[in-house]
């Protein structure tokens, strides 16, 4: 399967960063990528606080695979009847 130029053009700026964490909600894979840096809070509970957030998160609802050197390292797949 081929993607998509602009998406390929809009996941580069991960390409060679460090996966500093992921996980899962139902169908949906959340990842993030470092380096980690301060921010404020926009909404919710912790409204206006500061945390310790990642430079980039990826959340994804659909299926997927991750390659390192070629191989696949990480993959999810959707199955839809």
């Amino acid at each position: 399967m081929r993607v998509p130029q602009e998406l390929n053009e809009r996941l580069a700026v991960l390409r060679g960063r460090t996966m500093e964490d992921w996980g899962l909600a139902v169908d949906m894979a959340m990842f993030q990528f470092g380096p980690r840096r301060p921010a404020v809070v926009e909404a919710g509970p912790k409204r206006g606080q500061t945390v310790d957030a990642p430079s980039y998160s990826l959340h994804v609802q659909c299926g997927w695979r991750m390659r390192r050197a070629g191989r696949v390292s990480h993959a999810l797949l959707t199955v839809v009847e």
